[in-house]
């Protein structure tokens, strides 16, 4: 077979290997559920946007997207993440070092964070970097 004949099947064996890669993605049995400290703004933070800030506020973690991708809470406000995929998740800020992370979360666990200065906190999810939202503290 020529070469040119070659990198469809090349490209058909890649792809298929990414596949089985994403697959096997976020596969563990480890993760709690606790609370954590306060967290402190991101470099380059900002306030605004997000809606009205409440006191505590709820993010579920399904079909790979956090919901609401963004929320408002007022300084001192916590949020709490629930992931209900049957893959693990985590909520990690986005800056280094890590502001705040609710550590992996396996089916049905929840975490809460509380948010003590007001600032915009990016954050994702460590297994699946495409997962991403935003904390608004007011």
């Amino acid at each position: 077979m020529s070469p040119r004949g070659l990198r469809p099947l090349l490209l058909l064996a890649l792809l298929a290997l990414s596949a089985l890669a994403l697959g096997a993605c976020g596969k563990s049995s480890s993760g709690g559920s606790s609370s954590q400290g306060g967290a402190a703004p991101q470099a380059g933070a900002s306030s605004g946007g997000g809606g009205p800030a409440e006191a505590a506020a709820k993010v579920t973690i399904a079909s790979y997207k956090f919901m609401p991708a963004s929320i408002t809470v007022k300084a001192g406000g916590t949020v709490t993440w629930t992931n209900t995929d049957s893959d693990r998740h985590t909520a990690s800020s986005d800056a280094e070092p890590r502001v705040f992370d609710t550590n992996t979360l396996n089916k049905g666990q929840s975490k809460a964070v509380s948010f003590k200065k007001p600032g915009t906190y990016k954050y994702l999810c460590v297994y699946h970097a495409f997962m991403q939202g935003t904390v608004v503290v007011k």
